[in-house]
């Protein structure tokens, strides 16, 4: 079977390509980060907080019970992690990897597939072992073929109690010290026109249905040309707002992911090229927040 995953070390010694933090809009941004300094940032500072432990993978794709990962998405994931039930992980399964949800049943633990719900019971005898935990997730927005629906990621009930190692083994190293390293810099992996790009937080619950949540980020171009489907930051009436371009019944509409919240039709005598700020590139959401200190020791 064919890898779905290409794993790539972390570039962090190239000068960064540093992009503004976006703030003041009240519907779909905060003020300006409060966790950042100053009003430019660096996507690896922010989400590698270990480069030597930090993994960059590229998907295939993949699908999984909360959704499909398609081409263009990527992910983070920490080699230095000890898993937990909830966990999404890159795995190792008779030499193929594979991600896998870890899951604790009958008091063993468990990779479960994301398809069928296929598990594969852990213990002292397995061949199979997690190679690191996922700690983000990069959705990519801007497919130009119409809106993207995912359900909701990291509902899953978290047990916060670390495994033993004899329970699961894990920790990835490469296979050989002397093979050529592919490495990634986030900045220009994610950033294709840095001068028109930008990043914010996401606020409030309008994007939920979509696997876009409170207090999640995005990266935004406001230079590429925007088409039915794109996520787009739209100012109208004084306010900026996040949702997504529709074209009903020859009108434009701005649609929100959450079926609690109205769309928004555009008037004719609105001009669509003022309204349309800039077009969401990709949606970041992390599943493990940097502040649990659940990392191997020696």
């Amino acid at each position: 079977m064919k890898q779905q995953l290409e794993i790539f070390e972390i570039d962090n010694t190239s000068v960064p390509v540093t992009i503004p933090v976006l703030g003041g809009f009240s519907a779909g941004f905060p003020s300006p980060a409060t966790d950042y300094t100053g009003d430019r940032i660096d996507l690896n500072e922010i989400f590698v907080k270990d480069p030597g432990n930090t993994c960059y993978a590229r998907v295939k794709g993949y699908t999984l019970l909360e959704g499909d990962l398609r081409p263009g998405d990527a992910l983070l994931f920490d080699v230095s992690l000890r898993p937990r039930k909830g966990d999404l992980a890159v795995c190792n399964i008779d030499g193929e990897i594979l991600l896998k949800f870890i899951d604790r049943r009958q008091g063993n633990y468990c990779l479960v597939d994301g398809v069928d719900d296929q598990t594969e019971v852990l213990d002292e005898d397995s061949r199979s072992y997690v190679m690191g935990i996922v700690t983000t997730l990069f959705i990519r927005r801007k497919q130009g073929g119409g809106r993207r629906t995912l359900p909701r990621w990291g509902v899953r009930l978290k047990d916060e109690r670390q495994t033993k190692k004899r329970a699961i083994r894990w920790g990835y190293t490469p296979e050989s010290e002397s093979d050529e390293k592919m490495k990634v810099d986030l900045n220009r992996e994610f950033v294709k026109h840095p001068i028109y790009a930008g990043y914010g937080l996401i606020v409030g619950q309008s994007l939920r249905e979509d696997a876009i949540d409170d207090r999640d980020s995005v990266i935004i171009d406001t230079i590429v040309h925007p088409e039915e489907g794109d996520l787009a930051v739209s100012y109208r009436m004084g306010e900026f707002m996040i949702k997504y371009i529709e074209v009903r019944d020859g009108a434009l509409w701005l649609v929100p992911g959450n079926s609690e919240y109205d769309p928004v039709r555009i008037s004719e005598e609105e001009d669509t090229r003022k309204l349309v700020w800039g077009i969401v590139t990709y949606s970041i959401k992390q599943l493990r927040k940097f502040d649990e200190p659940q990392r191997k020791t020696a």
